[in-house]
């Protein structure tokens, strides 16, 4: 066969691949459309990762840092588009949080979301500018590991999330160092939580602040866990929208600087983190990003 008698083949080929990408720019962009047109905004959100988006027993509401940043968007929305607007949570986990984007379930996902190079094209989403700077670290059963370094307790891990990412990479380097890869998975926080305080594991990989708030909040861990004072990996956060909805970032991006110039970001900042002052690293992160 010559190849003349493959381009029609060819052809066809190509002109579905461009249809499909057509289909779903169009899709992404129809966003803003249909939160117009419903008046609702579906916002992802996570019951386990306080600070940053958790629910309240006591409210029936999903609060946190993450939360009230697309509330805030949320509000910018309905001024924009000169109409009320709802919002409907839809819980997600670590594991599904991107498909519930892709998939059309939700508009903003408002949780502890790490950027990275590789994200927007592995998980097909898009990212807001960046909101918030943690590092990865780990809660360890004293005794059982030399404060965290390497040894033969077993290590635990959220799926989905970028703890056991930090520890190939730690492992993979030159210094190593790190605590090891994680042996067992978790649906979330609150259940690898449970593992940690039944001696099934005895470390756990996770953000920082999350991890400092779980150690807060569950009094039954025990007094032999205690939080690392090592940084794992650099964990830079935004708010995840669906690929390619370049109208709905706009906007999200618009109500992100505006929050950053207006100083109104410091005040959220101190209350969902309980602290005196915004730390210098992360004013610095706002400031760069108070965009005209």
């Amino acid at each position: 066969m010559t190849p003349r008698a493959l381009l029609p083949g060819v052809t066809g080929a190509v002109a579905l691949v461009v249809f499909g990408l057509g289909a779903r720019a169009a899709a992404a962009q129809d966003v803003l459309r249909a939160i117009e047109q419903t008046g609702i905004v579906r916002l992802a959100v996570r019951p386990d990762v306080e600070p940053f988006s958790h629910l309240d027993e006591r409210s029936g509401r999903y609060e946190g840092y993450s939360v009230d940043l697309c509330r805030a968007v949320v509000r910018h929305l309905g001024a924009a588009l000169e109409r009320d607007l709802r919002v409907e949570p839809v819980e997600v986990t670590a594991l599904n949080r991107f498909a519930a984007l892709r998939e059309g379930q939700a508009d903003l996902l408002c949780e502890a979301t790490t950027v990275t190079v590789e994200r927007p094209i592995s998980e097909n989403v898009d990212f807001s500018m960046m909101t918030f700077v943690t590092g990865g670290t780990f809660l360890y059963r004293e005794g059982t590991l030399e404060k965290g370094q390497a040894g033969t307790g077993k290590i635990g891990a959220v799926t989905g999330t970028t703890a056991s990412d930090a520890m190939r990479a730690q492992n993979a380097s030159a210094s190593g160092g790190g605590p090891g890869e994680p042996q067992v998975y978790f649906r979330d926080y609150d259940q690898a939580a449970e593992a940690l305080a039944a001696g099934r594991i005895d470390l756990l990989l996770g953000d920082r602040l999350v991890l400092e708030r779980l150690l807060k909040a569950q009094d039954g861990l025990g007094e032999d866990v205690a939080l690392s004072e090592r940084f794992l990996s650099y964990e830079p956060y935004a708010l995840a929208l669906p690929a390619g909805a370049r109208e709905l970032r706009y906007h999200v991006d618009r109500t992100l600087a505006d929050l950053y110039r207006s100083g109104e970001i410091g005040k959220l900042v101190l209350r969902h983190f309980s602290i005196a002052e915004v730390p210098r690293d992360l004013a610095t992160m706002f400031r760069l990003n108070a965009l005209p």
